[in-house]
């Protein structure tokens, strides 16, 4: 193959306790980071967003064996009323 191309690489910035801002700080730094060109991994024990994202579940097992379970979930922001 011809391998990964430097324009379609994009950097990745982590963002740990991303649940102390509220939903309007974290989709700042959303708009942000894809106007920027560059991606976002949150770190969170919980998070809701009122965002488009994909959010990914780390859970990891150890008994019998260690193990990682891992699942994504795409959001989309529910579209508001119009008024009429």
């Amino acid at each position: 193959g011809e391998g990964i191309k430097t324009e379609n690489i994009r950097p990745l910035y982590g963002i740990d306790e991303i649940s102390r801002l509220d939903a309007a700080g974290q989709k700042v730094l959303v708009d942000f980071a894809k106007r920027e060109r560059f991606q976002l991994l949150f770190a969170a024990p919980e998070l809701k967003p009122s965002y488009s994202c994909t959010l990914y579940n780390l859970k990891r097992i150890f008994t019998p064996e260690a193990k990682l379970i891992i699942r994504a979930s795409r959001f989309r922001p529910k579209a508001e009323p119009v008024a009429a």
